[in-house]
């Protein structure tokens, strides 16, 4: 008797995983589907730090008010990157 026919769920490959099914994700796959996203993530801290300058004088802010900028573009890009990579 082997394996699935005592559990049929394991027949199933999301269920049974990589091992079961002979599938594997090769290494350099999961590094760059870690490392594009992260690079982004830079990219666009890069970006709102590069254009802080230019809000600064813009809108006659302080310190404090560049703050709150920085947090509330966090915050809403946060929300936004996990409400959006789900995967279901």
């Amino acid at each position: 008797m082997t394996l699935s026919e005592e559990n049929p769920v394991l027949d199933d490959p999301v269920v049974a995983g990589p091992e079961r099914t002979g599938r594997r994700v090769p290494l350099w796959l999961a590094i760059v589907a870690c490392s594009v996203p992260m690079f982004m993530v830079a990219l666009d801290n890069l970006v709102v730090s590069t254009a802080l300058h230019t809000l600064a004088v813009d809108l006659k802010a302080d310190t404090q008010q560049l703050q709150w900028f920085v947090n509330a573009y966090v915050l809403s890009f946060a929300c936004l990157l996990m409400t959006g990579s789900r995967a279901r």
